[in-house]
């Protein structure tokens, strides 16, 4: 499919992404989106002299089943600590004594 298309550089794919918060795309991305892909989709390359190229109707593509796919839920990186209410806090202490007491450490 590739090969019939409008052939670009991944560094001239990158100029025409949009940019994000006033940057433009870095060439590595267009990389991993190749080699890794985005949620089970990978960016169509070929090696063309020792360099990757892309198509613009293959960025179209890549675009379009990323938007077809159902939205994720945002990552948590880190759990939430539960917050421990005053009597819960008081009982933890009360049976740290009685623990440390029935050990002989008062």
């Amino acid at each position: 499919m590739i090969g019939t298309e409008e052939l670009i550089s991944l560094n001239e794919a990158t100029k025409r992404l949009p940019a994000l918060d006033g940057r433009r795309l870095h060439v590595a991305t267009l990389h991993r989106w190749a080699r890794r892909g985005v949620r089970g989709v990978r960016l169509e390359v070929r090696a063309l002299g020792g360099r990757f190229v892309t198509s613009v109707q293959a960025l179209d593509r890549f675009s379009k089943a990323l938007a077809d796919l159902p939205p994720q839920p945002p990552k948590r990186r880190f759990a939430p600590k539960p917050i421990r209410t005053d009597a819960q806090r008081d009982r933890a202490v009360a049976r740290a004594d009685e623990q440390a007491a029935a050990e002989g450490l008062d």
